[in-house]
C-alpha cells in the first residue's frame, strides 16, 4: 500500500527529532562528564560528546553485516556505553541542580561531578549487568471450567537473540525444561538481528521438552472454512507456538520464517492464525498411538505484530468466527495493544503479550508505564467472556478472585534484553501458568 505524501514530508522532521533526542540522552552526559573533568576544554569536548554516542548503533550494524565474535564483542561494548550514558544522564541532572545552587562549588570542584557521575554510573551498570543475567520464574494459577485437568503453559517473550547469544537461549531452554511444561508459547521478539535464523542461532528451541507430545490441527486463517465444514484434519506435532514481534520483522520476516520452518520442526509460527492444540495426559500413549484419553484441547490465536492497536483488533475480528467458545482460548500478540477492544469482541480467556520490557532500565520504566497502561504483570480486563476464574500470584499466599465478566491479560517483562545487557529495576522472566479445573 502506497504511503501518503505527508509521510514523506514529515520524515526529515522525524529524523531531526530522533537525532536531537539521541544527542540529549547520550551526548549530553558524555560531554558533561568530560567537561567537568577538563573545564578549560569545555567547548572542544563538544566534538567527542556529539560523535561518540553514535558508536553503539554503528557497531551493532557492523556486527549484523560481519557476524564475527569480535564484532559481537564490540557491539556489546557499544551497547554497554549506551546503557552507562543513559544511567549517567540522571546523575548528571542531579549535579546540574547542585552546581546551579552552589556556583562556587562548581567553579572549584567540578571534577567531583565528573568522578561521581562516572563512579555511580559504572556501579549501577555493574548491578544492572548482573541482574540482566538472572532469570526469574514467575508463576500464576488460573482456574477455569474449560479444562478437564491441569495444564502447565510456559510463556517466553522478548528473548532477543542477536542482542543475546545462543548460549543465553540454551540457559532459557534448560530452565523451561525444568518446569516440565505441557506447552510453550513465545510472544514475539525472539530475535533482533538479521541472519540469526539462517546461521542457526535459534536452533536451541529444538531442545525444549514437553511432558507429552502436543499436537495441533492445521492453522485456520481468515478465509478458512468454518471448522465444522471441513473434513477431520490430520494433527501435527509441535511443542512451541510463537508469533512475530516488531524486532522479528526488522530482522527479516521472510528469511526468519523460512528458518523456523526448515530448522525448527516442532516450532509452530502463527501468523494471523488459529490452532487447536491437543495436550495429552502425561501418562497417555504417544501421539501416533490411538489412545482413549482425549487430553485437553487449548485454542491458540496468534497475530502478527502491528504498530497500531486498531489494526490488531481488525485482524482479530477477522478470526473471531473461527473460534470455539467452549475451548480455553489464549491470544498470543506481541504488544499489550487493543486489550479492551478484543475483550469486547469476546472469545479470549487469556491474552499474553510482551514488548515493554517493563522499561528495562530505570527510570525509563516510568515512561513505559505512561505509554502502556498494561506495562507489566497480570491484569483483569473487563470483557464479556463468561468464566469462573481465580488467579493465584507468584507468592501463592494471596488469592485474588476474578470477576466472571473479565478476561485476563499478562504482559511479560521479557525473558531477555534488547540492546545493552542491562536491567535496572526490572527482571528477566519465564512465566508459568498453571491452568487448572475450577
Amino acid at each position: 500500500m502506497a504511503r501518503p505524501l505527508r509521510f514523506y514530508l514529515l520524515m526529515p522532521f522525524a529524523f531531526i527529532f530522533v537525532l536531537v533526542v539521541w544527542e540529549a540522552v547520550q551526548g549530553y552526559p558524555l560531554w558533561r562528564i568530560l567537561a567537568w573533568a577538563f573545564p578549560q576544554h569545555e567547548l572542544i569536548l563538544l566534538i567527542p560528546g556529539l560523535l561518540i554516542p553514535f558508536a553503539p548503533p554503528l557497531l551493532r550494524l557492523l556486527d549484523e553485516v560481519v557476524g564475527h565474535p569480535i564484532t559481537r564483542l564490540f557491539a556489546q561494548l557499544g551497547w554497554f556505553l549506551f546503557g552507562f550514558l543513559f544511567i549517567a544522564l540522571w546523575v548528571c541532572i542531579v549535579f546540574e541542580i547542585v552546581f546551579a545552587a552552589w556556583p562556587a562549588f562548581h567553579e572549584n570542584f567540578s571534577y567531583v561531578g565528573s568522578i561521581t557521575v562516572t563512579g555511580v554510573g559504572v556501579l549501577l551498570c555493574l548491578i544492572a549487568f548482573i541482574n540482566a543475567h538472572q532469570i526469574r520464574i514467575v508463576e500464576h494459577t488460573i482456574r477455569t471450567s474449560k479444562v478437564r485437568r491441569p495444564v502447565r503453559l510456559v510463556q517466553l517473550s522478548d528473548i532477543h537473540i542477536g542482542s543475546r547469544s545462543p548460549s543465553f537461549l540454551k540457559r532459557v531452554v534448560d530452565r523451561v525444561n525444568l518446569l516440565n511444561p505441557d506447552l510453550v508459547v513465545v510472544t514475539g521478539d525472539f530475535t533482533d538481528a538479521r541472519g540469526v535464523g539462517p546461521r542457526g542461532d535459534i536452533d536451541g528451541f529444538n531442545e525444549i521438552r514437553c511432558r507429552g507430545t502436543p499436537t495441533h490441527t492445521p492453522p485456520l486463517e481468515k478465509n478458512s472454512p468454518a471448522p465444522e465444514e471441513s473434513a477431520p484434519p490430520k494433527e501435527q506435532e509441535a511443542s512451541v507456538y510463537a508469533v512475530f514481534g516488531n524486532h522479528d520483522f526488522m530482522s527479516g520476516a521472510g528469511p526468519l520464517g523460512d528458518s523456523c520452518h526448515s530448522r525448527l520442526p516442532k516450532f509452530s509460527l502463527l501468523r494471523d492464525q488459529v490452532v487447536r492444540v491437543r495436550i495429552p495426559s502425561p501418562a497417555a500413549s504417544p501421539a501416533h498411538v490411538p489412545s482413549p484419553d482425549p487430553g485437553v484441547v487449548l485454542q491458540l490465536v496468534g497475530l502478527d505484530d502491528r504498530n497500531r492497536g486498531a489494526d490488531m483488533v481488525r485482524a482479530y475480528r477477522g478470526l473471531r468466527n473461527l473460534l470455539d467458545d467452549d475451548l480455553y482460548t489464549v491470544l498470543l500478540y506481541h504488544r499489550p495493544h487493543g486489550v479492551e477492544q478484543v475483550g469486547a469482541l469476546g472469545g479470549i480467556d487469556l491474552f499474553l503479550a510482551g514488548h515493554t520490557h517493563a522499561g528495562q532500565i530505570f527510570p525509563f520504566s516510568l515512561l513505559v508505564k505512561i505509554m502502556f497502561p498494561y506495562a507489566a504483570g497480570l491484569f483483569h480486563v473487563k470483557a464479556p467472556v463468561p468464566a469462573t476464574t481465580t488467579a493465584v500470584g507468584p507468592a501463592s499466599t494471596e488469592t485474588t478472585p476474578i470477576n466472571p465478566s473479565k478476561q485476563l491479560l499478562y504482559t511479560s517483562q521479557g525473558t531477555g534484553t534488547w540492546g545493552p545487557l542491562l536491567r535496572l529495576g526490572t527482571r528477566n522472566e519465564i512465566t508459568l501458568f498453571n491452568i487448572v479445573p475450577a
